[in-house]
């Protein structure tokens, strides 16, 4: 995958190991540039277009296939794909949404997809 982006998932996230909601987590996530930027939702996503990159700040519509990190307090990972997939949802090259995949198709033939503008 090389470079990455994350965004910090807005919701709290019940991890089975800490037996409690956590907040914290990150999504990790392949679209814009790539130099490991920590986005929140809301947030415009920066585009210096100088390193690496892929998609492009003109596609106004997109869904980028994300992975969820492990625990913010204990590092536990999920190993079942229904609980690792989520989906960033980019509007005019800002995050909108980080919101779980519940598809059940797994990892995506690309890392993105362009969707209608709505």
């Amino acid at each position: 995958m090389g470079m990455f982006n994350q965004v910090t998932v807005p919701e709290a996230i019940y991890c089975p190991m800490c037996g409690e909601d956590r907040s914290g987590w990150f999504v990790q996530f392949y679209y814009g540039d790539l130099i490991l930027q920590d986005y929140e939702l809301g947030q415009d996503l920066f585009w210096d277009m100088e390193w690496e990159w892929i998609g492009h700040p003109s596609i106004p519509g997109v869904w980028a296939q994300g992975v969820l990190l492990g625990c913010p307090v204990c590092h536990f990972h999920f190993d079942d794909p229904h609980d690792e997939f989520y989906i960033v949802e980019i509007r005019h090259n800002r995050i909108v949404g980080v919101i779980k995949d519940e598809s059940g198709y797994g990892w995506w033939a690309e890392d993105w997809v362009a969707v209608p503008d709505r």
